[in-house]
C-alpha cells in the first residue's frame, strides 16, 4: 500500500510539472505609427491604425491570441497597403510600434518597434519593396516572442515585407520557459518513481 502511494505521488508530481511546462499564452496586440507626416502620427496605440503617405495608406489591424501553446507560431496582426502613386521611404521617416499586451501565463507588455523603408509604386504595375524592420525578440515574464522575418536580402535589412494591395500577416515564434519549480517537481517525481521501481525489484 505504501509503495502504491509513493507511485501515485510520483505520477501526480510529473503531471503537475508537465502541465506547467505546457503553459498557454493569451494576449492582444495593438499598434501605433509615429511620423512628422500629419496623416501618420498617433498618440495612442489602438487595435486598428492607419498611416497615409504619398498617395498610399498602410493599415495595421491587431489580433487576439487565446490559449496559444508553447512553442508555436502565433499571429501578431496584419498589414494592408493600398493606394496609388510612387513614393520612397524615408523621407519622411515612419516608425511603427507593435504592442503585445499579455494576460497569461503572466501579465505584462512588450513593444516591437522599427522604421518603414522602401519604395512603393503603381505606375506600370504594382511593386513594393516596403519593409518594416523591428527588433526581433521580446520577453514578457517567462514568455519569449521572436518575430519571423523574411529571409530575402542582407541580414541587416531583414524584416516584414509589405506588398501592395495585399494583406501581410505578422507572426512570431513564441515559447514559454518552464519555471525552476517545474524542474524541481519533475526531478522529485522521477526520484519517487525510481524508488518505487527499486522496491518492487527488491521485494
Amino acid at each position: 500500500m505504501r509503495t502504491m502511494r509513493t507511485w501515485i505521488a510520483g505520477v501526480t508530481l510529473l503531471a503537475a510539472a508537465a502541465g506547467n511546462a505546457d503553459a498557454q499564452l493569451s494576449y492582444t496586440t495593438t499598434g501605433r505609427f509615429t511620423s512628422s507626416s500629419a496623416g501618420c502620427n498617433q498618440l495612442a496605440a489602438t487595435n486598428s491604425v492607419a498611416c497615409a503617405f504619398g498617395g498610399f495608406t498602410l493599415t495595421f489591424t491587431g489580433t487576439a491570441g487565446a490559449n496559444i501553446g508553447s512553442p508555436s507560431v502565433a499571429s501578431l496582426g496584419t498589414f494592408a497597403l493600398t493606394g496609388s502613386g510612387n513614393v520612397t521611404l524615408p523621407p519622411p521617416p515612419i516608425v511603427f510600434e507593435l504592442f503585445i499586451n499579455q494576460t497569461g501565463p503572466s501579465v505584462g507588455a512588450a513593444t516591437f518597434s522599427g522604421m518603414m523603408a522602401g519604395t512603393v509604386e503603381t505606375i506600370g504595375g504594382n511593386t513594393s519593396t516596403l519593409m518594416w524592420s523591428p527588433n526581433s525578440t521580446r520577453s514578457i515574464g517567462l514568455a519569449n516572442y521572436m518575430v519571423i522575418f523574411d529571409a530575402a536580402g542582407p541580414a541587416a535589412n531583414r524584416g516584414i515585407a509589405i506588398p501592395i494591395n495585399n494583406d501581410r500577416g505578422i507572426s512570431a515564434l513564441v515559447n514559454v520557459v518552464p519555471e525552476p519549480s517545474t524542474y524541481l517537481l519533475m526531478g522529485t517525481g522521477v526520484l519517487a518513481l525510481a524508488i518505487t521501481a527499486r522496491r518492487r525489484r527488491v521485494s
